[in-house]
């Protein structure tokens, strides 16, 4: 399971750094700011960056929780049910009878990771709990990843917008190849990192 999440990593970050190639062939040689359609090459990257470190959680999770603790796999919902809602009657149940346990709580596992996000970092410390991994040995790469994680929520939710008014500024928050490739790779030293604890 462990070698298909790290394939799929891989995969992904490598359409990442496919982006930023891209942009590098689209803005030439030169200096000065980039036009916005130039540049909205890097923030697609910023929001498949965080994609795949989201893909990567996903999936650890995926191959974790059905072997997790009682007290870890208390605060699943239901499928079916309100993600906020945990305890359940046996009138909900009666939907599932023909499921067994095991399905059931496979079902309702797929149903919560569908519905996770990973917008900051104190949301991935409950995954490296999952895995057992010790938040220290990560958190090293934490400022960087939550830097991406900051302005990939700009990009998705206000388009990058420029907060900055007047001359000089552009219409979107300013962004560059150093940057993102920050981020890429503290992501992937983050990815390195966790597998490394779990092998």
């Amino acid at each position: 399971m462990l070698d298909a999440i790290n394939e799929r990593f891989d995969l992904n970050i490598k359409r990442v750094e496919n982006l930023v190639i891209a942009y590098g062939k689209l803005r030439g040689a030169g200096k000065g700011r980039r036009k916005l359609s130039q540049t909205d090459v890097l923030r697609s990257s910023v929001v498949m960056l965080h994609a795949t470190l989201e893909e990567f959680l996903r999936g650890l999770s995926r191959w974790k929780l059905p072997l997790a603790t009682d007290d870890r796999l208390n605060k699943l919902p239901l499928v079916g049910e309100k993600t906020d809602i945990l305890k359940f009657s046996w009138g909900q149940l009666t939907k599932h009878r023909a499921k067994t346990i095991g399905k059931l709580l496979e079902e309702s596992i797929e149903h919560h990771l569908d519905h996770s996000t990973y917008n900051k970092t104190d949301d991935v410390v409950p995954v490296l709990d999952l895995l057992g991994v010790d938040k220290a040995k990560v958190e090293p790469h934490f400022a960087d990843m939550a830097a991406a994680m900051k302005r990939r929520h700009a990009i998705v939710h206000q388009a990058d917008r420029q907060t900055k008014p007047g001359k000089g500024y552009g219409k979107a928050q300013p962004i560059d190849e150093v940057m993102v490739n920050s981020w890429i790779s503290a992501i992937k030293r983050f990815k390195k990192k966790v597998v490394k604890e779990l092998t």
